[in-house]
């Protein structure tokens, strides 16, 4: 009796049975500052709107504190279901606002495969931004 298609198959099972090697990730401490401000003209309010990081299949948000000179809430939009925080300046003239949100994140490698360097040329360069 011939044991090696039943050697073979015994090994594939014990193959897939493993748990696939992680990829690396590396965390990141990051900082994203917005200052409005000084604001003049006109006594209507002024909605100020930040986009706030999420997670997705190529980072995790481990942590995120938000600090703000004015008061806010955190909210998703309804199209894309992105995140943000709001805050609003009752009677702006004047003022100015500052929000500070710090992240550490969990990035894992990403490659987009098949950039051609015509491509590139759709990216804008620093000059352009």
């Amino acid at each position: 009796m011939n044991s090696r298609p039943l050697l073979a198959c015994a090994l594939l099972a014990f193959a897939t049975a493993l748990p696939s090697v992680a990829e690396p990730t590396r965390a990141i401490r990051f900082t994203y500052e917005v200052e409005i401000g000084p604001l003049t003209g006109g006594s209507e309010p002024v909605h100020i709107f930040v986009p706030l990081a999420q997670s997705d299949e190529h980072q995790r948000v481990l942590s995120r504190k938000v600090t703000a000179s004015i008061s806010g809430v955190e909210g998703r939009e309804e199209e894309h279901g992105n995140p943000y925080w709001h805050g609003e300046l009752a009677n702006p003239e004047g003022e100015t606002a500052h929000v500070l949100v710090e992240y550490v994140v969990e990035r894992r490698p990403y490659r987009k495969e098949g950039l051609a360097s015509a491509d590139r040329g759709a990216v804008l360069s620093p000059e352009e931004k």
